[in-house]
């Protein structure tokens, strides 16, 4: 006698062999004489009568099909023996293996506004089973990249990765960070669920240089002088620096602020206006200004840097005729 099987509705049968059967397999070859129309199969054979015996295939490979099966019993034209007897047919799933998620409790550091992979392997150490995964508790977008639900065969392994997208906003305090949990739950058999997580810390780290840090001009009065600094954003992330100055008696102007992106530098322009001085004051004036800048990221990041402004008179000879 043999095991067979069909997927096309009985038209075509295939044989089970191998090692699919699990517990009692084939005694041997059907003899080629005496018209056996199973002749040179393997299959369960014998000369004298024997108990029942428990019989396990793996039907495994047919999972998600539909299947017919059939015990045919092959005789030829000789002995006369006893026939085969059959009972207790049932087809069941066997009991998924342990499984594992490695990889867990991963944390990853990152700018706003980007997007990180975390990657978890999920170890099935049974038989095969498939898995529905989900992500929960998080509040940036996480997404599991391709399918939500995967097939895992037995004692194999699958990667599943997570995809979190950090908010473009900064927060007051700079530093902030949200977790996902990962959960695969097999469907062979769902009291087995799996967990792993993942944190993401969005982090910005400003920081500036402002040079030079002093400069001397001379000009007229009236007139207006130029002063020149460089910012440079020495930061991890584009940064707006508020820009002011102060302790200055005369007219100085600044652009409010620069935006600056990170490892970049802009001018800041500095104009001051000298005034025009009443008649028989000092040939010479001088203001100082103070130029600050300031992260507009983290407050307590700001440098300064000054500025000399001297007022320069010209005297002027008119020559005296006499006639």
């Amino acid at each position: 006698g043999i095991l067979e099987v069909s997927t096309d509705g009985g038209t075509i049968w295939t044989q089970s062999t191998g090692a699919d059967l699990l517990t009692d397999p084939y005694d041997g070859p059907i003899s080629a004489g005496f018209g056996n129309p199973l002749a040179n199969l393997n299959a369960w054979c014998g000369n004298n009568p024997q108990p029942y015996l428990d019989s396990v295939v793996d039907i495994s490979a047919y999972a998600g099909q539909s299947a017919m099966f059939r015990f045919r019993l092959g005789t030829d034209n000789s002995v006369s023996r006893p026939g085969w007897d059959i009972d207790d047919v049932t087809v069941q799933s066997c009991q998924p293996g342990f499984s594992t998620l490695l990889g867990p409790d991963q944390n990853q550091t990152t700018l706003p506004s980007t997007g990180v992979d975390y990657v978890f392997t999920l170890l099935n150490l049974g038989q095969a089973d498939s898995y529905d995964l989900t992500v929960s508790g998080n509040a940036w977008p996480t997404t599991i990249a391709g399918s939500s639900n995967i097939n895992v065969g037995a004692a194999s392994s699958m990667t599943v990765t997570v995809h979190v997208e950090t908010p473009a906003v900064i927060p007051d305090n700079l530093d902030v960070s949200d977790t996902f949990t990962l959960s695969a739950v097999s469907t062979g058999d769902p009291s087995q669920s799996l967990q792993a997580t993942g944190t993401t810390r969005s982090l910005v780290a400003p920081g500036m240089q402002l040079a030079p840090p002093s400069l001397s001009k001379n000009g007229i009065p009236g007139g207006t002088v130029d002063y020149s600094y460089t910012i440079t954003n020495t930061g991890n992330y584009t940064d707006t620096f508020g820009l002011n100055v102060a302790g200055n008696s005369w007219s100085a102007t600044v652009p409010p602020n620069l935006a600056i992106g990170p490892g970049q530098a802009d001018t800041a322009t500095v104009q001051v206006t000298i005034p025009l001085f009443p008649a028989g004051e000092a040939a010479i004036f001088s203001d100082t200004f103070t130029l600050t800048a300031t992260s507009g990221l983290d407050s307590s990041i700001s440098e300064q840097a000054s500025g000399t402004t001297s007022a320069s008179f010209q005297l002027l000879y008119l020559p005296l005729i006499r006639r």
